[in-house]
């Protein structure tokens, strides 16, 4: 009995010794029961009252996908439904805080070009009938704006065309309407953000001279940085915990990206975390408020597509991994 004892106090001691340690900073990969098959630009969006990722459509290997997959902060889960939008990629969504309803918008299948509008609710998808929609596109961006409290839309391109937009319109649950505003460049394949902190949405454009724009509510204007990491199809998350927006991976000039960049508001600045996962593109980027952390899944690398789901972990004193200032 006495090395029973024994043995159950060292059994606790370890479990202790073991919770209190440290995490692992950088990226590290998960292993949920389930995921999605490989993945690339799909449409995704974070339910902030549900606490759940809502990830769409996409390429595969040897298809477009019209599946619906949910994030619980422990695992993927295939929605199983009866009605889903047409298969698509490069389609956008966003959720609509106000209304609780994801939206989703547009995007491109082979010849097809949509420019249909749908919600998910959280259980089930519907297509809304609007008098007026944007014109037909994809590789545009769709985010939830604080201030107006309604879906911003902005950018993309018509493949069909060969027309790049720089259009910006707001969704009301009803119908869209378009803002004309600002001389904002024609861009596809850029990167938005309901960056909070700052009550704005940010825009990292595609092409370097345009840098990266910020929406008020009522206008765009471009935010005087010395620099800014432009590149195609690569994914913005806002940390609540931080206060901070991050970017991650991306392609430009052919190169595939898996660096990580941290936006203050003020400033773009490189993370240097130790470990990260393999170059990509077009994968899906979302914080996860019940794990406090960014969740990142699938895309495109140099190997293929991909289906790995990724959490990245960060200090919780971000200095550092912050570059020391020169004298």
């Amino acid at each position: 009995m006495k090395k029973f004892f024994t043995s159950a106090i060292l059994l606790c001691l370890l479990l202790i010794a073991c919770s209190n340690q440290p995490r692992v900073i950088g990226w590290v990969k998960l292993k949920p029961s389930e995921q999605p098959p490989p993945l690339y630009h799909s449409g995704f969006a974070y339910d902030t009252d549900t606490h759940k990722a809502v990830v769409f459509g996409g390429a595969t290997n040897d298809r477009w996908s019209d599946d619906t997959w949910l994030w619980d902060g422990e695992t993927w889960q295939q929605a199983d439904l009866s009605l889903n939008p047409d298969a698509r990629e490069k389609t956008a969504m966003a959720y609509d805080e106000a209304r609780q309803r994801t939206v989703l918008f547009g995007g491109v299948m082979d010849n097809m070009v949509f420019n249909d509008t749908w919600e998910w609710d959280g259980n089930q998808w519907q297509q809304i009938n609007t008098t007026h929609a944007p014109p037909a596109r994809c590789c545009h961006t769709l985010v939830y704006d604080p201030v107006q409290e309604m879906v911003l839309l902005y950018g993309g391109w018509n493949p069909l065309t060969e027309t790049f937009f720089n259009d910006t319109w707001v969704w009301d649950g009803k119908n869209w309407t378009e803002t004309t505003c600002c001389g904002l460049p024609a861009a596809s394949a850029h990167a938005v953000v309901n960056f909070s902190a700052r009550n704005e949405v940010i825009a990292l454009n595609s092409v370097d001279a345009y840098g990266t724009w910020a929406w008020d509510g009522n206008q765009w204007f471009n935010l005087p940085l010395s620099n800014s990491p432009a590149r195609q199809d690569g994914r913005l998350a806002y940390n609540d915990q931080f206060d901070r927006a991050l970017l991650f991976g991306g392609i430009r000039d052919n190169e595939y990206l898996n660096d990580l960049w941290l936006f203050n508001g003020e400033a773009w600045t490189e993370l240097p975390v130790p470990t990260r996962p393999n170059p990509r593109y077009a994968h899906v980027l979302f914080y996860d408020m019940k794990r406090k952390s960014i969740i990142m899944f699938g895309g495109v690398s140099p190997d293929g597509i991909l289906n790995d789901t990724w959490e990245l972990y960060l200090p919780e004193d971000l200095s550092i991994l912050l570059p020391t200032p020169g004298p």
